[in-house]
């Protein structure tokens, strides 16, 4: 992962929002992120070190993708965003930029981000 960007603080609009690492592990790091000072969402970034799975090439765009080119992505990075209400489109677009610059993608790595909302999948 970019690690050049692990406490940052992202400036959009009005809003002041903070990024801090509070878990690192190999293959796992958890994040919070602040937005005027309260928790506003918390992040988790997984190195899977595998490739697609079936249930990840039936989502979309992979699913638009051939087979040959999928397969070629030897390791997926997963990113989860959690949250207890739903977050605003620009608040998930925001959110969604700035952790994707988190993983160095190359042509054999790739990553998928998900929102969960209460534990479940938006």
């Amino acid at each position: 992962m970019n690690m050049k960007k692990i406490e940052s603080i992202i400036k959009y609009g009005e809003t002041m929002t903070s990024l801090h690492r509070i878990l690192k592990l190999r293959d796992l790091e958890i994040f919070h992120v602040l937005k005027n000072g309260h928790i506003f969402a918390y992040v988790v970034i997984e190195d899977t070190r595998n490739p697609f799975t079936e249930e990840d090439k039936k989502l979309d765009p992979l699913c638009y993708m051939d087979d040959e080119d999928i397969n070629e992505i030897l390791n997926v990075f997963r990113i989860s965003l959690l949250n207890d209400e739903a977050f605003t489109k620009e608040d998930s677009i925001t959110l969604r930029t700035f952790f994707s610059d988190f993983v160095n993608s190359s042509n054999l790595t790739n990553f998928i981000i998900k929102e969960y909302i209460h534990g479940r999948l938006v």
